[in-house]
This record gives C-alpha cells, structure tokens and sequence, in this order.
C-alpha cells in the first residue's frame, strides 16, 4: 500500500475512470471561499474539468459508492451544475491511508502560520494521527501544531476572528491565548485595538 507522503504513484499504475456523481461521500469535508467555488463553477462550466478528483474505490464493491479524497471544489461544482458523472482517479487504500490522503491534500492547500492552517492541523489530529506525524507532515515542531490546536480548541472566537480578518498575524492570537488568564488576554486584545501595542 502507497504511503500518502513519500511514494508516487507512476502514471501507468494509475487508473482513471468517469465516475457517478450520485454514488461518490465525501470523506473529509472542509469549508470553502465562496468566490473562489463560485469561479471553479464558472470555469468547469465553460471549459469542463481539467484535473480530475481523487477517490477511493474499496468501498465501491461493499457500500456502492467512491470515497472522494481530494477534488470537493470540483465534485460539488459538478453537482451545482447537475452533471451525472466526472473525470476520476481511482485508488484502492483502506479508509485511514484515505483520510491521510485527504488531510494531506488540504494542509497543502492553506497559507502556513494561518487560522486556516490551525483548523486543518486539528483536523488532522482529529482524524486520528499522532502529533509526531502531524509535525512531520507539515514542517513545523510539535509545540507549535500544540498552539495551533489549543486556539481553535479554545474557543477564542474574537481571536480567531481577528486572524481571519487581517486585523492582526496568528502570531499575535497565540501569544494572546497563552496569556493565563482572561482579564490578561481582555486587557492585551483592548491594547491591540487601541494601538498602544503591535504584534511584534
């Protein structure tokens, strides 16, 4: 069985087939930017697909349907536009080696040291992969994918939102988060919002 980060699977070993729309799960669903979906459905509409999804076969025989592993953007864009079937490339892996395909192909999506980047490293984690392999896969020391997790974790929305919103870098919500108490992180987000500190 191919290891999802160190081996690559040759072109001729690879098989491509059209699959149903309708008999395909998605296995590790994730939110998306809606103009960025919207312009993957303007552009699959216009010129079709021109890189196809990832799926999982093995389950086909026993359940009926793919596991999709990478590719959501371009499946749900199928399905918006009421298309039956879609350009596939089939592997056959047991579910976990699926799921780490799958987290791998999101991590490598997102900005690194972002609030996105922090969501899928839980999610990866969620998924069930030790924070050993976790550091690995994404480059950076345990301690600091430790961080990431405990703020999404934490709950810190107005933190969160910040980040999301470009007000301030990750690096400020984690210094803030590791505050140890709430009257330090209140008085720390009041100074930032004022001006009186920056995240440096």
């Amino acid at each position: 069985m191919a290891s999802a980060t160190n081996h690559i699977v040759p072109m001729s070993a690879r098989k491509y087939m059209t699959v149903p729309v309708e008999e395909i799960r998605v296995l590790n669903s994730r939110n998306r930017d809606k103009a960025q979906f919207e312009q993957n459905i303007r552009s699959i509409d216009a010129v079709g697909l021109l890189k196809p999804i990832v799926v999982n076969g093995r389950p086909h025989a026993k359940h009926g349907y793919y596991e999709l592993i990478c590719g959501e953007g371009r499946f749900l864009a199928h399905k918006t536009l009421k298309k039956e079937r879609i350009a596939a490339e089939v592997l056959d892996c047991d579910r976990k080696t699926a799921l780490l395909f799958s987290l791998v192909e999101n991590i490598a999506r997102v900005p690194p040291r972002s609030i996105a980047f922090a969501y899928e490293v839980k999610r990866m984690r969620d998924g069930g992969l030790a924070m050993a392999r976790i550091s690995q896969i994404v480059g950076r020391p345990e301690a600091d994918v430790a961080e990431y997790i405990c703020l999404v974790e934490a709950g810190e929305e107005r933190l969160i939102a910040g980040v999301e919103q470009g007000l301030f870098p990750i690096s400020f919500a984690l210094k803030v988060a590791r505050s140890s108490t709430t009257a330090i992180q209140q008085v720390l987000m009041d100074a930032f919002d004022s001006g009186l500190i920056n995240s440096a």
